[in-house]
């Protein structure tokens, strides 16, 4: 550094203004400026950007590698790339409250020279270290009177208020920032004060600059952003992956049919993507599902070509299911712990592979479930006991599944072909196992 001190008073008045521009109280507030800061991976922003903001002017005559030099002197905040050409913070950008350490004030007159700036700057060091001044404007850029102090700590603040400071002998109005921004009744006796001014004046007490921008919200929202599309990829694989699963692809027509469409089973990711439990997602488009689906660890696989989808595995237990299923009535009613022990007490019979307790449209249990065995040799063995099977000492109804299914549709008449495969569906019959159907159909 020179031993000039005008050359000295040059750059320490330059240092303080790029320290400012970087400082927790400026940075997450300048759009531009961050935009610059996060636009390089480790934050460089690029010196001659600084040296041509309006307030870095004055220092342009010295040049970049003068400006470079003064940087290097920042003893915490800033550091300077080895070339000379990008300037960084040291630190990450640390968010504070910073409501409670500033002060709203108003009574400063017109700005009648240049110098007012630096004039009310050196009228706030008497009360602490000043970390942020900035002038209220109208969008007309006028001078309105009235500044936004921010202080290294909030005792600063209590002192301004306790002391009731003067400017050319006139008592100046001061607040808190925050009694400032969020009382509404100084608005209500200000009338003139129209609603863009209104938002405005909040924007600034929110921490952030005219235009109300705030790196730290940005973050959160790009963080929920991000945490949305990873929950929309699970619940989107997840959707798929149930599509495609033993519990309802052989259950349901369009999706069997679908499959059987093309050779190797193949079924086009565009017509998964148009199904209606996948309305959700779309917007997305069936690129970003196929790469969803790819995600699948075992259940399915996705083409070269990203355009087909299909189970990577057989279904297991298909044939015959029907066959291996019995019916049985007589539950009562449904408590907390009933499923684990249906489940207990079929697993007395045979070894079971699902019970599946059934349910009225409103999701009331009916007292009676489809139990389906790894063999049809337990079902044998349930049919041909003595005596039946009780639960509670009260006698089951029991049958199998294909006998009970045909009473039913006989029972209730169902002849049509939309009425049958609605049928099967509530039932869930799977479509190896539909065959007997066609008995029905007129």
């Amino acid at each position: 550094m020179s031993e000039n001190p005008a050359d000295n008073d040059c750059a320490s008045r330059a240092l303080k203004q790029v320290e400012f521009y970087f400082s927790d109280s400026n940075l997450p507030f300048d759009k531009f400026l961050w935009s610059q800061h996060i636009a390089c991976t480790e934050n460089w922003v690029p010196i001659k950007i600084i040296a041509s903001f309006k307030n870095m002017r004055q220092f342009r005559d010295l040049g970049l590698v003068w400006l470079a030099d003064v940087l290097r002197t920042s003893e915490s905040l800033l550091e300077v790339d080895p070339r000379g050409e990008n300037v960084r913070r040291k630190t990450p950008v640390v968010e504070t409250d910073i409501c409670e350490r500033s002060a709203y004030l108003e009574g400063f007159g017109e700005e009648e020279s240049e110098g007012l700036f630096d004039q009310i700057h050196q009228f706030f060091t008497r009360y602490g270290t000043v970390l942020s001044l900035r002038l209220l404007r109208t969008p007309e850029r006028k001078f309105k009177g009235a500044v936004l102090c921010e202080f290294a700590n909030k005792d600063s603040v209590r002192m301004l208020m306790r002391r009731n400071p003067r400017w050319n002998d006139e008592p100046l109005l001061v607040m808190q920032k925050d009694e400032y921004v969020f009382d509404q009744r100084r608005f209500e006796r200000r009338p003139h004060c129209g609603s863009n001014e209104r938002a405005a004046y909040r924007a600034v007490g929110a921490g952030q600059d005219l235009n109300g921008f705030n790196a730290f919200r940005e973050i959160a929202l790009e963080k929920k952003l991000k945490a949305t599309s990873q929950s929309d990829e699970e619940k989107a694989l997840r959707q798929v992956e149930y599509c495609f699963s033993d519990a309802y692809l052989p259950y349901n027509p369009f999706i069997w049919h679908l499959r059987l469409e093309r050779q190797g089973y193949w079924v086009p990711i565009k017509r998964i993507a148009s199904l209606k439990c996948m309305r959700e997602f779309e917007l997305r488009s069936h690129y970003w599902l196929a790469k969803v689906l790819r995600e699948s660890k075992e259940l399915l696989e996705v083409d070269e070509r990203g355009e087909c989808v299909r189970r990577a595995t057989p279904m297991t237990g298909l044939q015959g299911q029907m066959r291996r299923t019995v019916y049985a009535k007589g539950f009562g009613i449904e408590t907390d712990e009933l499923y684990s022990e249906l489940y207990t007490y079929f697993s007395q019979q045979g070894e079971v592979i699902a019970v599946d307790m059934r349910r009225a449209e409103n999701g009331a249990f009916k007292g009676s479930v489809y139990c389906e065995f790894s063999s049809v040799h337990s079902v044998d063995t349930i049919l041909a006991r003595t005596p039946p099977l009780t639960w509670r000492k009260e006698r089951l109804l029991i049958m199998p599944k294909e006998d009970y299914c045909r009473m039913k549709i006989l029972s209730y008449e169902i002849d049509s072909q939309t009425k049958l495969e609605d049928f099967a569906w509530s039932e869930k019959i799977a479509i190896p196992d539909r065959r007997f159907l066609s008995a029905f159909q007129r």
